[in-house]
């Protein structure tokens, strides 16, 4: 159409150079061509601006609807941003209660190794205890012995004081009639000295009586030496009753040392068992807490891994709304 137009100006151009003669002849076919130029050039202009209102009214839509969008991409950005802040504080929830999990679970190991030693010092005491313990019963079982012992010789010892008593009773016997037996000696040795005496007066009457005196005497002397003798015996007799008197009553005591020393056996005994008794039952204790930690570390251990497994989750889906708010940054950009 500029060609078109060039070309019809530049016959005009050459229509207005012509002569003079062809004026009239111009002027009314080009007043027409002009008004149907304008009409054309109206239509198209008409046309051309019909077409860029409609353009003009198609991307104010498109502007409508692309601002609809962003502010929908805002409010998706706003809420990821809170979501991811949120998650962030999650995400530092988790790692603060995954390092109280540590930290407990370090105490718990601490108080473990702990319990182990004292399970392990307890053991030894255990051990120790036992072999006191053994060693008591070794004591406690010589000590019986010993007393089965001692009380074989008291029963000995006794039987002898029985036997010594028996004795002693027919040496009491025996010196009542030694003692009889010497008075009547005495009287026979007085009755002899008087003899004697009258001997001596009537020795010059009688050589026969005189011999017959002296034997007497002589008897007599005999037989105050015999009854001095049974009488030296009786002594010791006494004497070694005595002495037996008090290894009985030495015995005496020493049985009831041992008797005392078997009840504070007993007693140790006793405690020895109730000790025994304790420290097993602390053992079972140990074990019971032993096992009930080994079922918290296992219960920390599960929780552990449930919080690792879930942090990596919660990592995962951080890079992935850091990946859509970068998505949805370069969008609004």
């Amino acid at each position: 159409m500029g060609e078109d137009w060039c070309g019809r100006s530049g016959l005009a151009g050459q229509r207005r150079h012509a002569p003079a003669t062809d004026v009239g002849f111009e002027v009314a076919p080009r007043g027409h061509y002009i008004f149907y130029f304008l009409q054309f050039v109206i239509a198209e202009t008409s046309a051309k601006l019909q077409s860029a209102n409609s353009k003009l009214e198609e991307k104010e839509k498109q502007t409508a609807d692309h601002e609809s969008e962003r502010q929908t991409l805002q409010n998706d950005i706003l809420k990821l941003r809170e979501d991811y802040n949120q998650l962030n504080q999650e995400k530092d929830k988790h790692l603060r209660e995954a390092d109280e999990l540590r930290k407990s679970l370090d105490a718990m190991m601490q108080e473990k190794q702990r319990l182990e030693r004292t399970k392990a010092s307890l053991t030894e005491n255990t051990n120790t205890l036992e072999a006191d313990l053994n060693q008591a019963v070794a004591i406690k079982q010589e000590l019986m012995d010993k007393k089965e012992s001692l009380l074989s010789e008291l029963r000995e010892a006794r039987r002898d004081t029985e036997r010594n008593a028996r004795e002693t009773e027919r040496c009491k016997k025996c010196i009542s009639s030694l003692e009889e037996r010497l008075a009547t000696c005495k009287e026979e040795l007085a009755g002899a000295n008087e003899s004697l005496r009258l001997f001596h007066m009537e020795v010059e009457s009688s050589r026969a009586e005189r011999e017959e005196l002296m034997k007497a005497a002589e008897k007599s002397a005999h037989d105050l030496m015999e009854a001095q003798a049974e009488i030296n015996r009786t002594e010791e007799l006494i004497s070694k009753r005595s002495e037996l008197v008090g290894q009985l009553k030495a015995l005496e005591a020493e049985l009831s040392g041992l008797l005392e020393d078997r009840h504070n056996l007993e007693k140790d005994r006793d405690g020895f068992r109730r000790e025994v008794i304790r420290l097993q039952s602390e053992k079972n204790d140990l074990q019971g807490e032993r096992t009930a930690l080994k079922r918290a570390l296992e219960m920390s251990e599960k929780t552990r891994e449930a919080t690792e497994t879930e942090l990596s989750q919660l990592s995962k889906a951080n890079l992935g709304l850091t990946e859509q708010a970068s998505f949805c940054s370069t969008l609004t950009l």
